[in-house]
């Protein structure tokens, strides 16, 4: 079972990978790059209708439970709508939390990524991308009005220079401007929480409670958080789109992988509600 950021440490070419995520079946397309250049891969999947969902894994790098989760899904996906999967969004910042420092080969990055971690070669608890923002806080939506959000370059929280300032984020604007899309779905971990509205919309509570209550989770408001994907979607664009943060608390980051089947179980099915829901 491999993924997106694995791939790209363990194959020789750009090509190589792209054949594997093709064998999942749909089209194969590319949304933009990341800093470090790797192209961000959507997968299509489904069958046109009238209505079009987006889903988007692994934004912090240590949540790769989450990218995993997605390809199984969109694997055995054979629904009534078309499905934009964005598995891996964050391939820099993954590839920093999976394989360490030993990815890269300029001296002057693993320098000041070391001096932003404390001097610690561990990233596995990094959420960041690769130049230290966190992507869940650089979208336009009350940017920098969270009540974690920092100032400065970091494992975690920082909101960037302005919004959008990251080609990751950058990317995802775009597509999701460019397509009318029904239901924006941003995935993370941990906690079997659903996250809906922003602000005072909260208009799609009865949809994102179906969305809770098929997954066993809790439904909630995004109260002292901003700048993330749901929030833009939903402010900025009038979206129906949720956070779902998937798994249980009591386990530690990185999510253990031994629970991604358990996690499979859990979500069979949901990509056929959304597409009833959207």
């Amino acid at each position: 079972m491999y993924i997106l950021f694995i791939l790209y440490s363990n194959m020789k070419s750009y090509q190589e990978i792209e054949k594997y995520v093709e064998m999942l079946g749909g089209d194969v397309g590319y949304i933009g790059v990341t800093y470090l250049g790797y192209p961000i891969p959507v997968i299509t999947k489904g069958r046109e209708n009238n209505k079009r969902i987006l889903l988007v894994g692994g934004v912090h790098a240590r949540e790769y439970i989450t990218s995993y989760l997605l390809f199984e899904l969109i694997k055995e996906y054979d629904g009534e709508c078309l499905i934009d999967c964005v598995p891996v969004l964050n391939i820099d910042g993954m590839l920093l939390s999976r394989l360490g420092l030993g990815m890269f080969d300029n001296k002057g990055l693993c320098e000041e990524l070391l001096r932003l971690n404390q001097n610690s070669e561990d990233f596995s608890l990094w959420k960041a991308n690769i130049r230290g923002v966190d992507l869940n806080v650089n979208f336009d939506a009350d940017w920098g009005g969270g009540e974690q959000n920092i100032l400065y370059p970091a494992s975690a929280n920082y909101i960037g220079p302005y919004p959008h300032s990251e080609k990751e984020t950058q990317a995802i604007v775009e597509l999701i401007n460019k397509k009318d899309y029904n239901m924006i779905v941003a995935y993370h971990s941990k906690g079997e929480e659903i996250f809906y509205g922003f602000g005072d919309n909260l208009k799609h509570k009865k949809k994102a409670q179906k969305v809770a209550d098929f997954l066993g989770y809790e439904l909630k408001t995004s109260q002292g958080s901003a700048g993330g994907l749901k929030d833009y979607a939903v402010d900025k664009l009038n979206k129906f789109s949720i956070t779902i943060e998937v798994g249980e608390d009591r386990f530690p980051h990185p999510y253990p992988m031994g629970e991604l089947e358990n996690l499979v179980k859990r979500h069979r099915g949901s990509l056929e509600l959304f597409c009833k829901l959207g």
